[in-house]
């Protein structure tokens, strides 16, 4: 008599993808510094098949951690990501004042039109 196999555990297997995804990340980091040293750059944009295979990895380990996680529990995280953009936005736009006044739009320009 034969042990069945066990079922397989999901969250080695996001362990797994995720470490997958890092090491994907350090080496595209790690081309794209190369690339900018060769070229004599400060900033270059990795190279486009790499970049592809990054979003898709990423893609995967979205669904992989969207299957693992309740749906309610989904929506709250999704909430909460939602207020800290907002919270972020905010944040981002009270510097921007600050820093350059007179450069940032400060609404639409009102002129009297005559009546006669």
């Amino acid at each position: 008599m034969t042990d069945p196999e066990p079922p397989e555990d999901p969250l080695a297997a996001l362990r797994e993808r995720i470490e997958r995804t890092q090491e994907a990340v350090d080496r595209l980091a790690a081309e794209t510094a190369k690339a900018q040293t060769a070229n004599g750059t400060s900033t270059g944009a990795p190279p486009t098949e790499d970049a592809a295979a990054e979003a898709q990895a990423l893609t995967a380990l979205l669904h992989t951690v969207r299957g693992l996680v309740p749906e309610e529990l989904w929506r709250q995280l999704a909430e909460v990501i939602r207020q800290l953009l907002l919270l972020l936005r905010g944040i981002l736009d009270w510097w921007i004042e600050r820093i350059a006044p007179g450069d940032a739009p400060g609404g639409p320009v009102v002129q009297d039109i005559p009546v006669d």
